[in-house]
């Protein structure tokens, strides 16, 4: 269940990303919030993520990305003509 901070755009998006997974999104607590965590605490437990890569993976993924666009834009050999 998630309860996103208001006022605070990152908990929004947050809030949207995880209801892919079918987590509840709880807009604030009021006269039914008791019900709703109870509802929530009774029913089936949710599917169990998987994820195919680890952390690690990714980040070192996003450096080797990150290093190929450099030593690309380092070896770019400008075409303009030189003027003397």
């Amino acid at each position: 269940m998630c309860l996103p901070i208001k006022g605070q755009y990152e908990q929004f998006c947050n809030a949207e990303s995880i209801k892919r997974f079918d987590v509840p999104i709880v807009q604030g607590i009021d006269k039914v919030f008791s019900a709703t965590v109870n509802e929530w605490l009774s029913a089936p437990s949710p599917k169990k993520l998987s994820l195919s890569h680890s952390t690690g993976d990714i980040v070192q993924h996003v450096i080797e990305k990150a290093l190929a666009q450099k030593e690309n834009r380092c070896n770019v050999v400008s075409t303009a003509p030189v003027l003397e």
